[in-house]
């Protein structure tokens, strides 16, 4: 029985999430999947939520957020042998889109059942490892200024 820890961050994007963690819940344990929920607060959560699934034994880890939430679980996951999964739920979900991840919630997770592992690079910079995009000088003003607020709007 696959065993899993799916990751929301409520305030990624523009998309509420009320219900998202019951689909999947739904979903999953009608193919036998054992899942429990936890939801991010605030800056590294995602990275101490997905280093705690593996330590109980996860065999994946699903992320619903933008590539900030992304970011933090997958850099958690490097080389454990633990898969990823990608819920888009972000504002450009920039990652999600470049591996071919619908973002329609529903057809996500198609692509998580039907188990599309591959294995990606990511880089380092500063000891953080990053998946998607990097940036310096007005590129990192901006997001940093996006990364404080505390809701997203359209």
């Amino acid at each position: 029985m696959p065993k899993a820890r799916l990751i929301i961050n409520p305030i990624s994007g523009t998309r509420n999430k009320a219900g998202l963690d019951r689909m999947v819940l739904d979903v999953l344990s009608q193919l036998g999947w054992e899942v429990e929920v936890a939801y991010t607060k605030g800056h590294g959560d995602a990275t101490r939520l997905a280093l705690s699934a593996i330590e109980k034994g996860c065999d994946t880890v699903i992320a619903a957020g933008g590539d900030g939430t992304i970011n933090e679980t997958a850099a958690a996951l490097c080389g454990t042998g633990v898969i990823l999964g990608i819920l888009p739920c972000g504002s450009g979900n920039g990652l999600a889109r470049h591996l071919g991840i619908p973002v329609d919630l529903k057809e996500g997770l198609k692509v998580i059942i039907e188990n599309h592992a591959m294995e990606i690079d990511y880089a380092t910079v500063n000891d953080c490892k990053f998946f998607c995009t990097c940036g310096v000088g007005f590129d990192a003003a901006v997001s940093a200024a996006f990364a404080k607020k505390k809701t997203r709007a359209n």
